[in-house]
């Protein structure tokens, strides 16, 4: 583990959050973009492996780190709440921590956890 600027812990640099996070909004923009105006609706679509495991992978690392986040408690005391959010909306759940949570403790904008 890295240490941080002050001192504490971080699992990785604060900028790999950044591009996992951009990675999954990616994917799942390109996902929604191939169902709306692309695919028919009996028709399905396969990620080629070059495409689909780094997708993937981003995927359930942001997850991975939000959860960990979340059970070291630095940016919330709810953290029950949180881990049932990260983990019954997995995709979208780990999103909506990172955007509630992370970002603004990372920015300077949050203080307190909630």
């Amino acid at each position: 583990m890295l240490l941080a600027k002050d001192g504490e812990n971080e699992l990785l640099s604060p900028w790999v959050a950044h591009v996992l996070a951009a990675i999954v909004i990616l994917t799942l923009l390109f996902v929604l973009y191939l169902r709306l105006f692309v695919l028919a609706t009996d028709e399905s679509y396969r990620f080629p492996l070059y495409a689909g495991l780094p997708a993937g992978l981003a995927i359930f690392w942001l997850m991975g780190w939000m959860a960990a986040d979340v059970i070291g408690g630095r940016r919330t005391s709810s953290r029950a709440n949180w881990l049932i959010v990260i983990f019954c909306l997995p995709i979208i759940g780990a999103l909506i921590y990172y955007f509630a949570r992370w970002l603004p403790a990372k920015s300077g904008t949050s203080d307190q956890p909630h």
